[in-house]
């Protein structure tokens, strides 16, 4: 008797487990907390506050000691005030100024996506600045072709100092004459 039993609830609790689940795993396992379309307007705040705090680190931390203008005490060993610099001593610098000018290759996308002039303008000012500051600290580097691993570019060609100039001051007089005057810029009240 009590294996007719267990052999009924056997089979019924296969039965509805066959039915129970229609589902597969992609159509539960979606990330709902990821931005998929995002505001144009929500890229630039973090590449002015991060390239800000980037820029004022090196200052501190590497110009300071190299220009012998503010050291820390003691000084003692190995450090840049002492002139000992490796390989990796602007590591920090490529790597952020390389991430943040992904968020303005992005920021531009958006915005012409978005046929907004003010945004793509603003993006090719984002990308002058950050671009010359990288160049006067390292000379040439990838520019033409950085920031494109989604394109399937994992190695970017280095391009002329004079080259990444000739293109900036391009894109700046683009930016210049595409800004739109009567329009305002939409402000990402979660930054302000």
């Amino acid at each position: 008797m009590k294996k007719t039993i267990f052999k009924y609830f056997l089979l019924a609790g296969l039965g509805i487990a066959s039915i129970s689940c229609d589902r597969t795993m992609d159509e539960i396992n979606v990330d709902n907390s990821k931005i998929l379309d995002p505001e144009v307007s929500s890229f630039l705040a973090p590449v002015q506050y991060n390239m800000a705090s980037v820029n004022y680190m090196r200052a501190n931390d590497f110009t300071f000691d190299i220009m012998q203008n503010c050291l820390d005490f003691p000084n003692e060993g190995n450090s840049l005030s002492r002139y000992y610099i490796t390989e990796n001593t602007g590591a920090g610098f490529w790597n952020n100024n390389y991430k943040w000018l992904k968020q303005i290759y992005d920021l531009r996308q958006a915005a012409i996506k978005s046929n907004d002039k003010n945004y793509e303008a603003i993006a090719l000012v984002m990308n002058a600045w950050i671009t010359s500051n990288l160049t006067d600290t390292f000379g040439d580097i990838p520019f033409t072709e950085a920031s494109r691993l989604d394109e399937g570019i994992s190695q970017p060609k280095f391009d002329t100092q004079k080259d990444i100039y000739v293109q900036l001051l391009d894109d700046l007089k683009k930016s210049k004459f595409s800004v739109c005057y009567n329009k305002t810029v939409n402000r990402n009240r979660s930054f302000l």
